[in-house]
């Protein structure tokens, strides 16, 4: 070939080219559900290599994490929450592998190391236990080594280059674990930061220097671990994609050096929706937007900065929150009380305009004696005069002392009358919320909760009726409530907190006491023993719980005003004359479906190119649910990528999507980590799978009652065959192909559930043996394979899913067919290069005779 007719360019894009645009597959699981051989109790950065492996030679060209960040606010279990972060920039100490922090590690240690192992080897993740293991475990060996790590080059370069986060994060661990509490107010002249303090904090001459050093250690030798996993994951095509939460802890390293960034006297949450009729109170503190603006959003684009160390894609949690957040004030403990933040309020001459004027009337409960009798029976008189006081006949108001959520929790648990209700709390606690959120029962038990997924209806002129307006604004992402430690006595041990002996604080049944941030109902129960009364949670239940007032006044500017949710639920709202409910509706409407567009559409184009232009990371938006307008063509123009879960449609009147017709620019999957599995769905709901089976999967027969191994392929399938770029699927999805790993109950596959605040986030994969003696030979079988044995189960190792040919094949097949691009492994690549030297040597054979 002469020299002329060489390329004159080299295409380093075939995009444009391409007949069909390129899609691939991925898996989803938490970083803490991943099991290996080598893990101590919980999954390790070092395990995704493993992962990695597994994804290559099943065809999945993606591995999608939940957030991997510290998360240690209160020193016990509450923390496997992963959304609420103690530090945006440190990763979870939960994630190192300890065995491999020194290459000197003595024989007693190893035996320990082993001894944990063996402990620590459960059904799910024991948090505590493995957080006290391998923190004591790692000062062991840092206490041995420490002169040598401290002066090496790699450790010294580590410490600078991130010495912007990783000295305040430091110094933040050593006054939580030495003032026994992450709530930096209780500091003392430690509660302000200041970068003078943080310097003598964290000079070599204290005598806790070491103990600011153990926390850089940690966070040295994770970066390193996390980095080679990245690197390797990097070198085998495939995407590591991260997750971005939407809030901080009010108690973190982040609300304590950049106070200015928050709205700390508020809290993040969602309005009422399907999941919690009470709305969520995730008790993050909102972002004081115009404040990052002056930087041009410094701290948010260092975040996307350092996680693009790691990572090559990540999610968006909650993207609406950079439209608008719920927010709520500090005197919540529900999510009931809230207004979106920006939004356009009613400003008082409107409604003065309106014939709107007695403001009073509209801001406050509107409580009558009949409600009172309704609510608490024969007692009425005595709660009455506890918490309210009579302000004209028959109509009460609450006392000072409890006229908000919070006040009304601490007078019923210091009340010098407490005893009355001792052994009632929570039926007279709701009996007063009540009085509070929705004043009359009976306007409540004429509404049934509407289904999940059922059709959206439409009043005259497109709008939504608003009973459905909580269905509108749902958050499918339930987020737990913060919930505060106690701070111990100053004088407490310094350091780690995991290693001190204190007693459980669980309830009984291992569960952690109901949360002071969010009152709880005992649901189901009637108490008629002295006269209180308690409807059931079927009685009671309805598409939403609200304040029983009309209008809720802003508390920065008392002539601006904002529609509360779902007005027309209210006895206040129905108490009013016609003109009066006619203008509230009509505004109501204007308010929640009208006004605001403009204003979010022009808050998310400020914030979100600034995320996006950090980082090279491809960006996907959780935006579950229906959303305003104005969501979908941003993010359409900014090229973020959608999320569609086949339960949870985004179009009015389906009952399930059609992943067929789904745009190209969303991630497709059968299910999330918040909410059930595909298996754990089928068997929840009998009338809905019935359905599914008919409509979607085309058979009028009875519908298995379990999610059989041909269903879950069925599910599987479509959404490999759907048009979205990515089809991402959670690895007990996944597993739910082959009958040999379903014999774990269905609901215990689930990873977070959005409906309980006190969820511990534990699950790992496991599945019991020998429960049936139809299984024997089974699992037997298995045992042979995997060569793994519990005396009640058998754990589900990446080494096992390694060794499981026929599982790869079915998923490879599955890729493979549905036209998605997978990556080629080393084996593959080798057999392709061996066809083309075997093509090439015919060829030279052919020429040369």
């Amino acid at each position: 070939m002469s020299s002329s007719s060489l390329p004159k360019y080299v295409t380093l894009s075939d995009g444009s080219f391409r007949a069909t645009p390129w899609r691939g597959a991925g898996v989803a699981i938490p970083m803490f559900s991943v099991r290996t051989n080598e893990d101590l109790g919980v999954g390790e950065f070092l395990d995704l290599k493993l992962l990695v492996d597994l994804a290559v030679e099943s065809g999945f060209h993606l591995i999608q994490l939940l957030p991997i960040n510290d998360t240690s606010v209160h020193g016990m279990w509450w923390d496997s929450y992963p959304y609420s972060s103690l530090s945006v920039f440190a990763l979870h100490p939960l994630y190192l592998r300890v065995q491999l922090l020194s290459e000197n590690i003595p024989d007693n240690l190893k035996q320990e190391i082993l001894m944990e192992k063996k402990h620590l080897d459960k059904k799910d993740v024991d948090y505590e236990a493995t957080m006290a293991a391998k923190l004591a475990i790692a000062k062991k060996i840092f206490n041995m080594e420490k002169d040598q790590i401290l002066n090496s080059s790699l450790f010294i370069k580590f410490v600078s280059d991130n010495e912007e986060w990783l000295k305040p994060y430091a110094a933040f661990c050593f006054l939580r674990d030495f003032f026994g509490t992450s709530d930096h107010s209780q500091w003392g002249r430690f509660a302000e930061f200041s970068k003078e303090k943080l310097e003598k904090l964290l000079s070599k001459d204290t005598l806790h220097y070491d103990v600011i050093c153990f926390h850089y250690y940690i966070q040295f030798h994770l970066h390193l671990q996390l980095s080679e996993a990245s690197t390797y994951a990097r070198r085998k095509k495939v995407i590591l994609k991260g997750d971005l939460p939407i809030g901080v802890d009010r108690n973190s390293v982040d609300t304590w050096v950049y106070p200015n960034l928050f709205r700390m006297n508020k809290s993040t949450g969602a309005p009422p929706d399907y999941f919690d009729k009470n709305g969520q109170n995730w008790g993050f503190p909102t972002y004081n937007w115009e404040m990052m603006s002056k930087d041009n959003y410094t701290w948010w684009r260092a975040r996307l900065t350092q996680m693009a160390k790691y990572f090559t894609a990540y999610r968006i949690d909650h993207i609406l929150g950079f439209f608008r957040i719920w927010e709520l004030p500090d005197h919540a403990a529900t999510g009931l009380v809230g207004k979106f933040r920006p939004s356009i309020a009613l400003s008082q001459e409107e409604l003065e305009r309106e014939g709107i004027w007695d403001f009073d009337r509209l801001c406050r409960p509107y409580i009558q004696q009949n409600t009172l009798q309704d609510t608490f029976g024969a007692t009425w008189t005595f709660i009455a005069s506890c918490f309210l006081r009579e302000y004209s006949k028959e109509c009460y108001e609450f006392k000072e002392d409890c006229d908000t959520e919070k006040k009304i929790i601490g007078k019923l648990r210091f009340s010098p009358e407490k005893s009355v209700w001792a052994d009632k709390e929570l039926e007279v606690r709701r009996g007063l919320f009540d009085l509070l959120q929705d004043g009359d029962r009976r306007l409540r038990a004429r509404r049934p909760p509407a289904a999940l997924g059922s059709p959206t209806s439409r009043v005259a002129g497109g709008r939504r009726p608003v009973k459905k307006m909580c269905k509108l604004f749902s958050r499918s992402g339930g987020r737990r409530p913060r919930v505060r430690r106690p701070p111990t006595a100053l004088g407490s041990p310094a350091w780690p907190p995991w290693t001190r002996q204190r007693p459980r604080r669980r309830a009984q049944g291992g569960r952690r006491p109901a949360s002071p941030r969010l009152p709880t109902a005992a649901a189901g129960k009637n108490i008629h023993s002295s006269g209180f009364t308690a409807q059931s949670t079927a009685a009671t239940a309805s598409p939403a719980t609200e304040h029983n007032i009309v209008l809720i006044r802003d508390c920065e500017d008392h002539g601006k005003f904002y529609p509360r949710f779902n007005l027309e639920d209210t006895s206040s709202f129905q108490k009013l004359d016609d003109h009066s409910k006619h203008v509230l509706k009509r505004l109501y409407y204007d308010y929640y479906f009208h006004r605001q567009e403009n204003l979010w559409l022009e808050n998310a184009m400020k914030t979100l190119p600034a995320l996006l232009s950090s980082s090279d990371m491809l960006a996907c938006g959780e935006d579950l649910g229906l959303i305003p307008s104005c969501v979908h063509p941003v993010m359409l123009e900014l090229g973020l990528i959608g999320l569609r879960i086949q339960r949870m449609p985004s179009e009015p009147g389906l009952q399930f999507g059609i992943p067929s017709q789904y745009n190209y620019m969303t991630v497709c999957a059968p299910s999330c980590h918040d909410c059930s599995t595909i298996r754990a769905w089928w068997e929840e709901d009998e009338e809905r799978r019935c359905r599914f089976y008919k409509d979607v999967i085309g058979s009028n027969d009875e519908p298995p009652s379990q999610c059989t191994p041909e269903v879950a392929n069925f599910i599987l399938h479509q959404h490999f065959l759907a048009p979205s770029m990515w089809a991402i699927f959670p690895l007990q999805d996944v597993l739910a192909l082959k009958e040999e790993y379903t014999d774990r109950p269905a609901n215990e596959e689930t990873i977070n559930d959005p409906t309980n605040p006190k969820h511990y986030w534990r699950f790992r994969e496991y599945f019991s043996l020998f429960e049936d003696e139809n299984h024997f030979s089974l699992n037997f079988s298995l045992l042979i394979i995997f060569g793994e044995f519990l005396s009640s189960g058998m754990h589900v190792t990446l080494e096992s899913l390694l060794g499981d040919e026929d599982l790869k094949i079915t998923i490879k097949d599955l890729v493979a067919s549905s036209g998605r691009s997978y990556p080629i492994s080393e084996y593959e690549m080798k057999k392709q290069v061996e066809n083309i030297e075997d093509e090439l040597f015919s060829r030279l054979q052919l020429n040369g005779d």
